[in-house]
C-alpha cells in the first residue's frame, strides 16, 4: 500500500507541476494571443491603421502578462508594414518574410488557411530563436494580412518552469499545427539513447487557438514507491515483535508526512488562488482593451473628431431610414507646404486646431469627421436647402480665414469644398461622398478656396475622363501610339533643317492637347516619353537602313520625364544600345522644366548636353516666360510659339519681334518660329532675322514614309 501511495504521490506531484508550467505558458502567451485578437478585430473593420494606432495596441499587449515578448508585428499580406516597439524593429518595414526560407512556408499557410498558428522554435530574421504566434486578420471575408508575435526563446523557456523541472525530470515541450504532419521538438533534454516506457510519462496539453503545445515529463530515475515510510515498513515488521516503541516512532514520523502532505497541498491551494485572482486581473484589462478598441474604431486619434468609417455609417443609418441630408467635404488647399515648410509636427496642430473650429462653428445636429489626411466632413442630417448648406460652407470659410494663428504663426489657410446631397445625388454613403469628392475637385481645378455643388455635368466629366484613362493605359500597354513627322525649314535657305517628332494616338483623332495632359496626371507620360523616344530612335535606323539622307528629330519631353532619377541614363542606354549619332535626337523642353527642382532640373539638361544631344526650349511666351531664364538653361534653339508671332509678326509690331530675335542670338540661340501659315507670314520673319520655321505654309505632321520623300516647292 505504501508503495502504490508514494508512486502516486509522485505523479500527482509531476501531474500539479505540469499544471503550474500549463499555466505560466497560458499566462505568458495565450492570453497575449487573446489581447491580440482584440486588435485583429479592429484591423478587419479599420484596414488603413497607421503606425501610431499599432504601436498604441503594442504597449496595451506587452503589458498584458509576462514579459516574455520580443515584438509584434503586422504583415500586410505578407510583408511587414508596422512594428512595436517600432525605434528596435522598423528596419524591418518593407521586408517580405515569404522570400525568407525559414519562415516562408509558415507565412504562406497562415495566408492560405486563415488559422492561427504556433511555430517554435524558429530562427529569427533579427537574430535568436523565439517562438512565433502568427494571427491571420480578414477584412470584409478577404485576408488582408497577419499579426506576428515573436515572444522570447529563453524567457518562455525558464519562467514557465520548464528549466527548473528539468533538473529532476526529462521534459520535452512539442508544438503540433496543421502544416506538419508531425510533432516538432520546442525543448528538450533528453538525450537520443535514453529509453522510455509510454506508461511511465506524463503529459498535458496547452491548446493555441488552433495550434497545439504538448509537455511530456517522467523522472529521471523513474516513478518508485520505495519511499522512506515503505523502507520502515518492511523493517517494522520483521522487528515488529521485539521493537514495539520502533514501530510507534515511525508510525509518528508517518503522522509528519501526512501533516507536510497537508501542508504542500495547502501552498497548492494558496497558489491556485493566486492564479484565479490574475485571471479575473488579466480579464478586466481584456475588458478594458475591448472598450478602447472600440474608441479606436470610431475616432481619428489625431484631432479626436470621428473617423470615416463612423462617417460611413452615420450617412448610411440616415438613408436607411429614408432620410436627407447633406455631406460638405473640406479638402485644405496646399496643405503639403506646411508640412514641408514648418514641419509635420506643427502640421498635426494645424490640423487639430482645424478640427476643433469645425467643431465649434457647424450647426447644432451637425456632425465634423476627418476622413483623410488633410480632409474633413461635415454631415448636416436633414438638411439640403441651399440657403442653410451655404451658411454653413461661409462660416467654415470665415472661420479658417480668422482663426488663423497657431503658436504665434499666421497661416494662409483656405479650403476647396464639395457639396453632395441625398437622397437627390445619391443613395449610398460611398456615392454620396465620392460625389461630394468629385465636386471638391472641380472646386480645386478652378482656383480653389470655393464651394462647388456635384452636377451631372461633373459626373459626365469624370466619366469621359475615366474612359480616356483606361484609353491610355491600354494604348501604353499595347503600344497603340504613332509618332507624325513635321518638318522645320531652315528660313535663309528653304530647305529641311530637321523634323520634330508628334505623338498620336492610333485610331483616334483626340488631340495631344488633350491625353498629355491626362497622362501627366495620372503618371503615365513617363512610360509613354520612353516609347517615343525609342520609336524616334528606330525610325532614324529604318531611314538609314533604307539608304535616305538623315535629318535630325526633336522630341518634346515633359518636365516629368527631366525630374526623374534615370532619366539621363535611359537616354544614354537608347544611344549606346542603338549606335545612333547622338547629334541626331534633339530634346524639346518647357519653360515649366524652371517651376520645380530648378538646379536639379538644369543638372539634367547640362547632362543631355554632355550626351551629344541639342536641346530647344518649346512654346516660349506662353507662361512664365522670363528672357533672364534663358542665361541659365543650356539650350541651343528657342522656338518661339504661335501667339508670339501672331501678336508681333505684323508691320506695326516688327521692332518687338525683331527685338526678341535679336536678344535670342545674342545669347548664341537660334530662333524656332512656329505656326507659320502664308507667305507673308514667312518673308516678313525672314526679314526680322529668324532662323527656322515651321508650320502648314510648308507642311503639316506627316507620316514617315511622307517625311522622307517630301521636298519644299
Amino acid at each position: 500500500m505504501e508503495y502504490t501511495r508514494e508512486k502516486e504521490h509522485q505523479e500527482q506531484k509531476l501531474k500539479e507541476s505540469l499544471s503550474d508550467i500549463e499555466d505560466d505558458i497560458q499566462t505568458s502567451i495565450a492570453y497575449k494571443i487573446v489581447a491580440a485578437s482584440g486588435f485583429k478585430d479592429y484591423i478587419g473593420r479599420n484596414p488603413t491603421f497607421d503606425q501610431e494606432e499599432f504601436s498604441d495596441f503594442g504597449e496595451e499587449t506587452y503589458g498584458v502578462g509576462d514579459d516574455v515578448m520580443r515584438n509584434i508585428s503586422f504583415l500586410t499580406d505578407t510583408t511587414i508594414t508596422h512594428t512595436y516597439p517600432y525605434e528596435e524593429n522598423k528596419s524591418g518595414i518593407g521586408r517580405d518574410l515569404a522570400e525568407i526560407e525559414a519562415q516562408k512556408d509558415w507565412i504562406l499557410y497562415t495566408k492560405r488557411t486563415k488559422e492561427t498558428i504556433f511555430t517554435a522554435p524558429v530562427e529569427l530574421v533579427e537574430g535568436g530563436t523565439g517562438f512565433i504566434v502568427r494571427i491571420p486578420v480578414e477584412s470584409d471575408g478577404d485576408y488582408l494580412g497577419q499579426i506576428s508575435m515573436v515572444f522570447d526563446y529563453n524567457k518562455i523557456i525558464e519562467y514557465s518552469g520548464v528549466k527548473a523541472l528539468s533538473e529532476d525530470m526529462y521534459v520535452t515541450l512539442v508544438s503540433k499545427d496543421g502544416f506538419k504532419a508531425s510533432d516538432s521538438v520546442v525543448w528538450s533534454n533528453l538525450d537520443s539513447e535514453t529509453q522510455v516506457e509510454d506508461d511511465e510519462v506524463d503529459s498535458v496539453d496547452i491548446e493555441l487557438y488552433d495550434s497545439k503545445l504538448t509537455i511530456r515529463a517522467f523522472p529521471k530515475e523513474g516513478f518508485s514507491g520505495k519511499s522512506s515510510l515503505f523502507y520502515i515498513i518492511i523493517a517494522t515488521g520483521a522487528l515488529i515483535s521485539s521493537v514495539s516503541g520502533f514501530v510507534s516512532y515511525e508510525l509518528l514520523s508517518t503522522n509528519e508526512m501526512l501533516r507536510q502532505n497537508q501542508k504542500q497541498l495547502g501552498e497548492a491551494q494558496t497558489k491556485l488562488m493566486s492564479k484565479n485572482e490574475d485571471l479575473k486581473e488579466m480579464v478586466d484589462k481584456l475588458e478594458s482593451s475591448e472598450e478602447h478598441i472600440s474608441f479606436l474604431a470610431e475616432r481619428d486619434l489625431l484631432t479626436n473628431l470621428f473617423n470615416r468609417r463612423k462617417c460611413s455609417e452615420d450617412i448610411s443609418y440616415h438613408i436607411e431610414r429614408d432620410g436627407k441630408g447633406s455631406v460638405i467635404l473640406i479638402d485644405i488647399d496646399n496643405f503639403k507646404n506646411i508640412n514641408d515648410t514648418l514641419g509635420h509636427s506643427y502640421g498635426d496642430k494645424v490640423l487639430k486646431h482645424l478640427g476643433n473650429l469645425l467643431l465649434s462653428k457647424i450647426p447644432h445636429g451637425s456632425t465634423a469627421y476627418r476622413v483623410g489626411g488633410d480632409e474633413f466632413v461635415v454631415h448636416m442630417p436633414s438638411v439640403i436647402e441651399y440657403k442653410e448648406i451655404k451658411s454653413c460652407v461661409d462660416t467654415v470659410f470665415k472661420s479658417f480665414k480668422m482663426h488663423n494663428s497657431i503658436e504665434s504663426i499666421k497661416n494662409h489657410i483656405t479650403a476647396s469644398v464639395g457639396v453632395a446631397i441625398y437622397p437627390i445625388d445619391a443613395i449610398t454613403s460611398e456615392e454620396v461622398i465620392m460625389k461630394a469628392d468629385i465636386a471638391m475637385y472641380d472646386a480645386k481645378k478652378l482656383g480653389k478656396n470655393r464651394c462647388h455643388y456635384f452636377s451631372d455635368d461633373m459626373m459626365r466629366s469624370l466619366d469621359w475622363k475615366v474612359n480616356l484613362e483606361s484609353d491610355l493605359r491600354d494604348a501604353v500597354e499595347n503600344g497603340k501610339f504613332k509618332l507624325l513627322y513635321q518638318p522645320v525649314i531652315d528660313a535663309g535657305e528653304k530647305r529641311i533643317a530637321y523634323f520634330e517628332a508628334l505623338i498620336r494616338m492610333a485610331n483616334s483623332d483626340l488631340s495631344p492637347a488633350v491625353f498629355i495632359g491626362v497622362a501627366e496626371e495620372i503618371g503615365l507620360i513617363v512610360p509613354i516619353g520612353e516609347w517615343v523616344v525609342k520609336e524616334a530612335i528606330r525610325q532614324l535606323l529604318e531611314w538609314k537602313e533604307e539608304g535616305h539622307d538623315l535629318k535630325p528629330v526633336a522630341i518634346n519631353v515633359s518636365p516629368l520625364q527631366i525630374r526623374q532619377e534615370n532619366f539621363v541614363e535611359f537616354l544614354k542606354e537608347q544611344i549606346e544600345s542603338s549606335g545612333i549619332d547622338p547629334s541626331l535626337i534633339e530634346i524639346e523642353i518647357t519653360e515649366t522644366v524652371l517651376m520645380e527642382n530648378r538646379e536639379e532640373n538644369i543638372r539634367s539638361l547640362k547632362a543631355i548636353r554632355d550626351l551629344g544631344m541639342g536641346i530647344a526650349l518649346d512654346d516660349f511666351g506662353t507662361g512664365y516666360s522670363s528672357l533672364s531664364y534663358l542665361a541659365y538653361l543650356p539650350v541651343t534653339k528657342v522656338k518661339l510659339d504661335k501667339s508670339i508671332k501672331d501678336r508681333f509678326v505684323n508691320f506695326e509690331e516688327a521692332q518687338v519681334m525683331e527685338g526678341i530675335i535679336s536678344i535670342c542670338h545674342g545669347l548664341k540661340f537660334k530662333v524656332v518660329t512656329e505656326g507659320v501659315e502664308d507667305q507673308e507670314e514667312y518673308s516678313q520673319l525672314l526679314v526680322q532675322g529668324t532662323d527656322y520655321v515651321q508650320g502648314y505654309f510648308f507642311s503639316k505632321p506627316l507620316l514617315p514614309e511622307d517625311a522622307v520623300s517630301f521636298s519644299i516647292r
